[in-house]
C-alpha cells in the first residue's frame, strides 16, 4: 500500500484482496478506480485525472511526480 497526504484528503493505493495483480485507486476511503499497477494510480494522481474533482482542479498543492515520492505502508492516523 502507498498513501500521499494533501490538505483535501489522503489518498491511497492498495492491491485489489481478491486480483493481487489488480489495484485500486481511493481518497479517504473513497474508491476511484482499478488499475493495472500501482505506478498507473500515482500517474493519474500527477496528472490530476483521478475522477475526483476536487484533486483534479486543486493547483495550489503539488502533486507528487511518481510513486517513488508517495510513502510506503499506511497512513498514521491518531
Amino acid at each position: 500500500m502507498w498513501y500521499f497526504e494533501t490538505r483535501i484528503g489522503v489518498f491511497q493505493i492498495y492491491a485489489k484482496s481478491e486480483q493481487p495483480e489488480k489495484y485500486q485507486l481511493y481518497i479517504d476511503n473513497i474508491h476511484l478506480a482499478d488499475y493495472d499497477s500501482p505506478e498507473a494510480a500515482a500517474d493519474d494522481v500527477f496528472k490530476r485525472s483521478t475522477g475526483w474533482d476536487e484533486w483534479d482542479f486543486l493547483s495550489s498543492e503539488e502533486p507528487p511526480v511518481d510513486l517513488m515520492a508517495w510513502s510506503e505502508g499506511k497512513p498514521f492516523k491518531e
